[in-house]
């Protein structure tokens, strides 16, 4: 039997529009890239930016395993994993009726000063900040963004050294908790044009 090496979560609608998340096995931890789909095309919007087995407080979550389930009228991908003494729990929920991704977070584990507690990706398309809470890409009449419910939560575009930006989504830590928890949405709202 053949590990999948592909897994696949779509939030479209009936028109073909929407957010597609693909899954992608990288050694022994998952990746994902966020794809937008318009009438039924797809476009890379982002992909996670992943760490190796040596990070204990990897850029984005460390990831081993994945099920896909069907929550009422909801797709949710569950996935657990782990690096160094660091325990990750996420739920992705597909919600075809908003064309959104919802992240719920979770890591248990360590928090000393200067650890990163986030996701971490590489833009394919030209997002731009539209404040601590919000990045927006607009191309093609389609706009996506990145909406931040849960509290001590911010984005980031960071540009690096060589010019690349980066997409950063933040917790500012609790320290006197002992899981710390974030949440994001990715929408792909209705197109520019009437």
């Amino acid at each position: 039997m053949s590990l999948a090496t592909t897994r696949l979560l779509d939030a479209v609608n009936e028109h073909g529009d929407g957010l597609r998340v693909e899954f992608v096995r990288l050694g022994p931890r998952w990746g994902h890239r966020i794809l937008g789909v318009e009438r039924q095309q797809t476009r890379s919007l982002l992909h996670s930016i992943e760490g190796d087995e040596t990070d204990s407080f990897p850029p984005s979550p460390a990831l081993q395993q994945i099920d896909l389930q069907q929550l009422g009228d909801v797709t949710a991908a569950m996935l657990i994993g782990m690096a160094g003494r660091n325990h990750w729990s996420i739920c992705v929920e597909a919600r075809p009726a908003t064309r959104s991704i919802l992240w719920d977070v979770a890591c248990r584990g360590e928090c000393e000063d200067g650890h990163f507690f986030g996701s971490s990706y590489e833009p394919f398309a030209s997002w731009q900040g539209g404040s601590e809470s919000r990045v927006i890409d607009v191309s093609n009449g389609y706009r996506y963004e990145l909406q931040l419910p849960c509290g001590r939560v911010s984005s980031k575009l960071v540009s690096s050294q060589n010019s690349e930006q980066l997409l950063r989504i933040e917790l500012a830590p609790d320290p006197a908790a002992v899981t710390q928890r974030w949440c994001y949405e990715f929408q792909q709202t209705k197109p520019a044009w009437p």
